[in-house]
């Protein structure tokens, strides 16, 4: 194709490949009395593999050997080219897999032990790959190293066109083994949206529209430390990788970001993580309003590899039973299920949930664990290790919101999402949901959604039950106990918890009813002896922790006795309490947060609040230098979402639970309304629910934040008794 003919035209005469089924890989019998499903062709859209024969492993920290003179962002660098290397070479035969930490799993050792034949050897280096491989490349393409952004450009186009993606000093190297220059990126664009709306124009039309990529470049900041080990995979499906924000504080960016999306494909997904400037949240919620599920891969390598090894196809693949016979709820115990979940994640499946899958710990009392429904298609022999390995303690969930994780009521049609996530939750035996409904706009905690709630039982009928609640409320409503209940998250344990023990003992403390039904989500980086310390100093008589299956038992058990009602935590007084403390601590970093703005509001001119808002102090710039263009927006969100962190903390510290933020300012400005500045709340407000039809001018915000601080002085009396 002549390297001048504008992609749009060649499309237009040829027709695009992208997003076309192609032959479905083996998949993995789940049940024994369930003939194996054959997954349906709308649903058949990663790249297939055949078995590994001959492994290269290859430790990219070696790196470090090869190119002494190199610092640590060129040290990335080299290792994101040589995962790009890898995609290049693992579509065709998957041959080289990548260890990029002391501390990785070896799965190739574990899938040796599964019975799966091949053999590895150590590549030396990455010359030595480039070497063997050279030939089978078309040739090769500068990125510009003073534009990261145009190595995801590089990354997306050598997808297309077999190209090796170098750096400039990796020319002569290239020349050498015979390959051909392509296209140099050096000086093509000035910045990252330059960069992507040109690939967009130019690139997109034939890539995939069911694999997107997310792959952060503001390096050093997390997550561009870890999504780069996603790009085998990205390239092996030709996707088209960006790193853009989803957040109101980037408009162009998020628009740019809603064309990519309204051309996606059910089922489609965007696999990464999102940027250093914007939040999980609203990652999320923007791809959920096109239909596109989120993959956090922020950790996640040689998935062309893992998709390549087989299930062995026997059958049995199906949870073990719970021991417990007694499904009876007695009406003095507290039940408590405790679930250890990032399973919307490839990284947790990887590092055996974050190596707490291999602890000696585990299996010592009940626990659940989030997985991910995908790995049936995508790592079909690691999701296999994880049923061989299960002791009869063990439960597993489908991670949040079932296939991938999204905010399936935000979809332009539910239950098409619904569908899919009940076909791989059957294939993987999965028969419990944990239901994300996240939207940040609106709710602090997940939306409650009772019209959601009949399409959820209806489409995910063969399920025991559904939880939600990634953070945790004792004031959001459960549902459809003499059925399949649906429980709220009642407390958690986090990884910043100074006392887990206490944390646990003061909810049940706060809520005296019996018996007592708990379900508590659990952060995957909390260590197995942290949990075990927790169930051993509050399991007794009347304290006892069950897998999730069984809770749903007991919970419907208790239900049908008439010893509980749907509303599990009845003790208002109590709850409010474990509430008003909670605004307290909350209440520092809303406070911090606020100071950091002080200086920017009262700078003498435009240019001065601009220097401050990239000052590392401010906490704004987030990896990126703040352009003139987006000041005026940032500073704008930066007040809305601290106005409505004032709010909350006010009202959490009377002991008022408040969960929908339109509401919260009403009950704020019923309460506080006469406070000097008040009237910012209302203004912050207004421009947070109109901020796609409206341009905001400088002066206004800076008017509307210096009124805003009066509010916060009022607040900070408040929080001083």
């Amino acid at each position: 194709m002549s390297e001048s003919l504008k992609r749009r035209t060649f499309l237009k005469a040829t027709g695009s490949a992208a997003g076309l089924s192609l032959l479905p890989m083996p998949l993995m019998r789940c049940t024994v009395d369930r003939p194996m499903q054959p997954t349906p062709q709308e649903y058949d859209i990663f790249t297939k593999y055949a078995p590994p024969k001959k492994i290269l492993r290859f430790d990219t920290t070696k790196l470090r050997e090869e190119f002494p003179q190199a610092d640590a962002r060129t040290l990335w660098v080299l290792t994101t080219l040589t995962t790009i290397l890898q995609g290049l070479i693992n579509r065709v035969q998957p041959a080289l897999y990548l260890q990029h930490s002391s501390r990785a799993v070896d799965w190739l050792d574990l899938y040796s032990k599964q019975g799966h034949s091949f053999t590895y050897t150590e590549a030396a280096s990455l010359n030595s790959l480039l070497e063997q491989y050279a030939p089978s490349l078309a040739g090769y393409i500068i990125m510009d190293p003073t534009n990261l952004h145009s190595m995801n450009v590089a990354q997306t186009w050598a997808s297309l066109e077999n190209w090796l993606v170098i750096l400039p000093e990796m020319e002569p190297t290239a020349m050498r083994l015979g390959l051909t220059k392509k296209q140099d990126l050096r000086g093509r664009w000035p910045d990252r949206m330059a960069a992507y709306e040109w690939a967009f124009e130019n690139l997109f039309p034939e890539c995939s529209k069911h694999v997107f990529g997310d792959c952060c470049m503001d390096f050093p900041f997390f997550p561009s430390t870890v999504t780069f080990q996603i790009c085998d995979f990205l390239v092996a499906n030709r996707a088209f990788t960006v790193d853009l924000s989803a957040s109101l504080r980037q408009r162009r960016e998020y628009r740019l970001l809603d064309k990519i999306y309204a051309e996606a494909v059910f089922p489609a997904g965007m696999w990464g993580w999102h940027c250093t400037r914007d939040h999980e949240h609203y990652a999320v919620e923007r791809a959920a309003r096109k239909g596109v599920y989120t993959l956090c891969a922020a950790g996640s390598p040689n998935l062309t590899i893992h998709g390549a090894f087989p299930s062995d196809g026997r059958p049995g693949f199906k949870q073990k039973p719970s021991p417990r016979k007694n499904h009876t709820a007695e009406k003095n115990k507290v039940y408590i299920a405790l679930m250890m979940t990032d399973g919307d994640s490839l990284w947790a499946m990887d590092t055996l949930q974050m190596y707490n899958w291999g602890t000696e710990k585990r299996g010592g009392f009940p626990l659940s664990w989030g997985f991910l429904p995908l790995l049936a298609d995508t790592a079909p022999a690691m999701y296999q290790y994880y049923i061989d390995h299960m002791k009869s303690c063990d439960y597993m969930v489908a991670g949040p919101s079932g296939a991938g994780y999204t905010y399936p009521h935000l979809y332009p049609d539910p239950k098409q999402f619904l569908t899919y996530t009940s076909h791989y939750m059957k294939k993987c035996g999965l028969d419990i949901v944990n239901i994300t409904n996240w939207n940040d706009y609106t709710n602090w905690q997940e939306v409650d959604l009772p019209e959601f709630n009949p399409l959820l039982f209806k489409e995910l009928n063969h399920c025991l039950g559904y939880v939600r609640g990634m953070g945790e409320s004792a004031f959001e409503p459960h549902y459809n106990f003499g059925d399949k209940p649906y429980l709220f998250c009642g407390e958690g344990i986090h990884m910043n918890d100074k006392d887990d023990v206490a944390t646990m003992k003061n909810f049940i403390d706060a809520n005296p009813n019996r018996p007592l039904f708990i379900f508590s989500l659990i952060n995957v980086a909390v260590s197995m002896e942290r949990i075990q310390k927790v169930v051993d100093s509050l399991q007794s008589e009347s304290v006892e922790f069950v897998r999730l299956d069984d809770l749903m038992h007991l919970v419907k058990s208790a239900y049908a006795q008439r010893l509980i009602t749907e509303d599990l935590y009845p003790n208002r007084a109590g709850n409010a309490r474990i509430l008003s403390r909670e605004a307290r601590a909350s209440w520092k970093n809303t406070g911090k947060t606020l100071q950091t703005l002080v200086p920017i509001l009262q700078a003498g001119n435009e240019a001065k609040a601009l220097e401050l808002m990239n000052t590392e102090a401010a906490g704004l710039s987030l990896g990126q230098q703040i352009s003139e263009e987006d000041k005026t927006d940032i500073l704008a969100y930066a007040l809305c979402t601290s106005m409505f962190s004032l709010v909350k903390d006010v009202l959490n510290l009377e002991g008022v639970y408040v969960n929908v933020k339109q509401t919260s300012v009403d009950q704020f400005m019923e309460k506080y309304g006469q406070w000097a500045g008040a009237g910012s709340i209302l203004k912050l407000n207004d421009m947070w629910r109109r901020w796609d039809q409206s341009v905001f001018a400088w002066q206004q915000v800076v008017d509307i934040g210096r009124s805003f601080l009066q509010v916060y002085q009022e607040a900070e009396k408040l929080f001083e008794k």
